[in-house]
């Protein structure tokens, strides 16, 4: 992730390096917006001394660049979709991004037929077996050389990705503000965390209550109805006259 925009020629040039090494091929045209990480000196020199055609897209015209544009709109979809979800703050947005990223990347598509696009670019069969919930509580296993014989094995964290450097999962443990790699992981899916110290959301038990009014109000819509109001009897003016000259009546014939 960048933290400044000045860092994209710096970046670019890890990518490049990158990418070639790996496929084989070279990078020949590059199409951006007129943004002014793009159209700095440093990042033109670059273009130019590796021999990389450099396109710009009309102001205000993103459709010039469709692809990419559509790419980011979907990726950015995907991660409003899972903060939403999972309740979680925006300043966890990188992860997010970096999560739907590798899933999508194991995920079908239009442009490469019968593959995904990391067996596309690694020729390696992909699994899904190993993926887990965005955000839930996972257990981490903590080594017999970081504890003493009293302390917990397990150290409570939140799991927000996939190491890309090592075969192993990333975890945040919200109390020390710590990231965590580890392999020996205990995920527990039905929970996540809801941005407070030690504290948890049982979304499973959120989900089927909602999920049981919804299916009594359908069924029996007059348990969910209000209550009809209550009808106040009036006393006409004939009928109170009436009483009147009964208790009269009655008064006269008791006395003497």
């Amino acid at each position: 992730m960048l933290k400044q925009k000045s860092e994209v020629c710096e970046k670019f040039c890890h990518f490049k390096t990158l990418v070639e090494k790996q496929c084989g091929h070279y990078i020949k045209v590059l199409r951006t917006n007129r943004g002014g990480e793009y159209i700095s000196q440093d990042f033109l020199r670059f273009c130019r001394e590796n021999g990389i055609r450099k396109q710009f897209t009309t102001r205000y015209t993103p459709q010039q660049n469709s692809v990419a544009e559509r790419k980011n709109r979907t990726i950015f979809d995907m991660v409003r979709s899972m903060l939403k979800a999972k309740h979680l703050p925006h300043e966890y947005w990188a992860e997010a991004v970096t999560c739907v990223v590798y899933i999508l990347n194991r995920c079908p598509t239009k442009a490469v037929m019968n593959k995904v696009p990391e067996e596309a670019w690694s020729g390696q069969k992909q699994t899904v077996t190993h993926m887990r919930v965005f955000d839930c509580v996972a257990y981490a296993h903590v080594p017999d050389q970081l504890r003493k014989k009293l302390d917990s094995k397990g150290e409570k964290c939140v799991f927000i990705g996939y190491c890309d450097e090592s075969k192993a999962y990333k975890l945040y443990n919200p109390s020390t503000k710590k990231l965590i790699v580890s392999r020996d992981v205990q995920f527990i899916e039905d929970e996540a965390w809801d941005g407070s110290l030690e504290k948890t959301v049982n979304v499973k038990t959120i989900v089927s209550h909602e999920e049981e009014e919804e299916e009594i109000s359908a069924n029996n819509p007059s348990l969910v109805a209000p209550p009809p109001p209550q009808q106040v009897q009036q006393t006409t003016p004939q009928s109170g006259i009436r009483t009147a000259l009964r208790s009269q009546g009655s008064a006269s014939s008791s006395t003497p």
